[in-house]
């Protein structure tokens, strides 16, 4: 029979370890989000915004 005191270790370094793998995938997730955001919104002001510009002036040829 194992120590409990043993396997209560065990049980909190995997423990420990799963948590601090959750938290860095949502890290990273939370940073790819912030980086598509600004992709979009920089996308959004090359592409959008002389579209919408040539539209309000009446010459969108």
């Amino acid at each position: 029979m194992q120590n409990p005191a043993k396997l209560s270790r065990k049980s909190s370094e995997a423990f420990s370890t799963s948590s601090l793998l959750s938290y860095l995938f949502f890290e990273v997730i939370s940073v790819v989000l912030a980086l598509l955001l600004v992709e979009k919104a920089a996308l959004t002001q090359t592409i959008l915004k002389p579209l919408i510009s040539r539209k309000l002036h009446g010459s969108f040829a």
